[in-house]
């Protein structure tokens, strides 16, 4: 069954939300895969750079650099912080993508890669 292979956040993100939904939780590395493609790195812990943190009238996330080895479909590595009551977490990709808010950071944030099948997604 697909689902999502993600860096589940382990340490304290230094940002605070910028809007009054939301709270950091992982950051998505492949989406709608099979899960047996990616056992092997399932209970890895990863640590990320932290590089910007980010926000436009909608969203807010902290852009990330992964290591080379990282499996990644986004463009922009990041974990979405906060956003306002109708937005979508989603809009982080194409906010990254576009015109934002950026300020650079540099700190690291400690992951575990976890896997989530799409049933359990709400």
């Amino acid at each position: 069954m697909p689902g999502i292979l993600w860096a589940v956040i382990k340490s304290a993100v230094q940002a605070d939300p910028v809007y009054p939904v939301g709270t950091p939780h992982h950051i998505t590395l492949q989406f709608g895969v099979e899960r047996e493609d990616w056992e092997h790195l399932i209970g890895t812990e990863l640590t990320v750079e932290a590089i910007a943190h980010c926000h436009n009238e909608r969203v807010q996330a902290i852009a990330v650099v992964l290591p080379v080895w990282c499996p990644r479909q986004n463009a922009y590595p990041h974990i979405t912080v906060s956003w306002v009551p109708d937005a979508n977490p989603v809009e982080s990709n194409q906010m990254l993508a576009t015109w934002h808010h950026r300020k650079k950071v540099s700190y690291p944030v400690q992951t575990v890669i976890e896997w989530l099948e799409w049933e359990k997604i709400e």
